[in-house]
């Protein structure tokens, strides 16, 4: 999954088209990602509205232009299906990451812009795109190409593993 490790955070956009099949299929993996109890709580909202879209950036309250894109997907879930609660954090996680492997395998970049769980952007985000009270709005995220070929080194931490109990690297070099 050669994805995986090319997948970064692109913050500079170029505005190429997003097809609505790729929207589909992003879409389609995130509701095949893990989810507690497969009570599927999310909801999808596609947006290709550019006043919609600079609306959304906006909230965001970044430094970067992320309506300079053809489409974002915003990642909702909905509080009236959930059988479990307390699940629908690692729920959206799950599905958000799908995505943007996925994209990152079809060639574009995406962003994880969070909502949850700052108040004023869940109220902010839920009178942009009129949603109802009950359907909480998780994160945005943009889909385009990278402005930058700026490629992330592959992360991995020796120390942050452990094996069979917690050990510190301290205790490990004193033995």
């Amino acid at each position: 999954m050669k994805a995986i490790f090319e997948r970064r955070s692109v913050r500079d956009f170029v505005k190429v088209p997003v097809s609505d099949k790729l929207i589909h299929y992003l879409i389609k993996t995130a509701m095949n990602a893990p989810n507690a109890g497969h009570q599927r709580p999310w909801e999808f909202v596609v947006v290709r509205d550019e006043k919609v879209l600079k609306s959304l950036s906006e909230m965001a309250g970044y430094e970067n232009d992320y309506n300079n894109v053809d489409a974002s997907i915003v990642v909702c879930i909905n509080k009236s299906r959930l059988q479990w609660d307390g699940y629908w954090q690692m729920d959206t996680g799950t599905a958000v990451e799908n995505m943007m492997i996925a994209a990152t395998n079809e060639g574009y970049g995406t962003l994880w812009l969070e909502v949850f769980p700052v108040e004023e952007k869940i109220t902010i985000t839920q009178e942009i795109l009129s949603l109802p009270d009950d359907v909480i709005p998780m994160m945005v995220m943009p889909i385009g190409k990278s402005r930058s070929d700026v490629e992330r080194e592959p992360v991995f931490i020796d120390s942050q593993i452990h094996y069979n109990q917690w050990e510190s690297k301290l205790q490990d070099d004193k033995k």
